[in-house]
């Protein structure tokens, strides 16, 4: 290796990461984003500061009306805050799918590891019951079944246009 290399700042911060951390694909982003928080690194402000010099970097790009190459689009779109207005549709069911999945993982994290009733257990548990449904129950299920129905003919309305 030549000493240049050997020197190179950043080739010697991977090193310590990788010695300190593991390589990478060995580190669960839980994990990660535990460490972070234990060092007094804020996520999301260390998010919004690449994506403000991601921002920085496609700024000449869009002064030229330019396309951006495909890594830094790729890198915007990923480090995108939340915060920042919805553009599409598309997104906001990204935004929706990204925060359902951290949810579900947090809270997956935090169930006892020794749980003894399994899932299926409740969900039989719950088939064998008989419940009676409450006018107020059913007032509930007519509703929804008509704003479902309402919906659904709606979509059918707009995409026949």
């Amino acid at each position: 290796m030549s000493d240049k290399k050997s020197n190179d700042p950043m080739k010697r911060i991977d090193l310590f990461s990788d010695a300190i951390f593991g390589e990478p694909e060995e580190l669960e982003r839980q994990e990660l984003d535990e460490t972070l928080l234990a060092n007094g690194v804020s996520i999301e402000a260390t998010r919004l500061r690449v994506y403000e010099r991601l921002r920085a970097e496609a700024r000449p790009y869009w002064m030229a009306q330019k396309d951006l190459p495909p890594a830094l689009k790729r890198a915007l779109e990923e480090f995108r805050p939340d915060s920042a207005p919805v553009r599409s549709d598309k997104e906001l069911g990204r935004r929706a799918e990204s925060r359902i999945e951290h949810l579900l993982n947090f809270a997956v994290a935090n169930l006892p590891p020794t749980s003894s009733i399994g899932r299926e257990a409740f969900s039989a548990s719950f088939r064998n019951q008989k419940a009676e449904k409450s006018a107020k129950d059913q007032e509930t299920i007519d509703r929804l079944e008509k704003e479902l129905m309402d919906s659904l003919q709606q979509e059918e309305d707009d995409h026949g246009q």
